[in-house]
């Protein structure tokens, strides 16, 4: 179960990508393309920021990163 709790209106507290503690969620779909291009939809729409191009993943694949709009 992961539980994202809504924001709280108090200021994310800024950190280092190696920072102790949960960084991100890794996901995988079938359809990376389709994924990919409703993320772009989102990003489009503001209900998510900073859609990175999508670049090759270790050990094949390709991986994409995003921020919720609450910088997760």
């Amino acid at each position: 179960v992961l539980e994202i709790m809504p924001d709280n209106g108090e200021r994310a507290v800024a950190h280092a990508p190696f920072d102790p503690g949960f960084r991100h969620v890794a996901l995988r779909v079938n359809d990376f393309d389709a994924a990919y291009a409703a993320l772009e939809a989102l990003h489009a729409a503001g209900e998510v920021l900073g859609v990175m191009p999508p670049a090759p993943a270790a050990g094949g694949g390709r991986i994409a990163y995003f921020h919720d709009p609450e910088g997760n």
